[in-house]
């Protein structure tokens, strides 16, 4: 992603609420899946509910 890219997600997330939380999850989500190893994957559910 873009810095261009980046800033307009903040500036979205930032307007609407719901639809940033909801992307913040969907990249959550994203990472989760992309685990290599229990461990990680662990972490990254752990921060998906914190």
């Amino acid at each position: 992603m873009t810095n261009k890219q980046r800033t307009m997600v903040t500036e979205l997330s930032t307007q609407y609420k719901k639809t940033g939380r909801a992307y913040r999850i969907v990249q959550s989500l994203d990472d989760f899946y992309a685990s290599t190893s229990i461990v990680e994957a662990q972490a990254q559910l752990d921060k998906l509910y914190s």
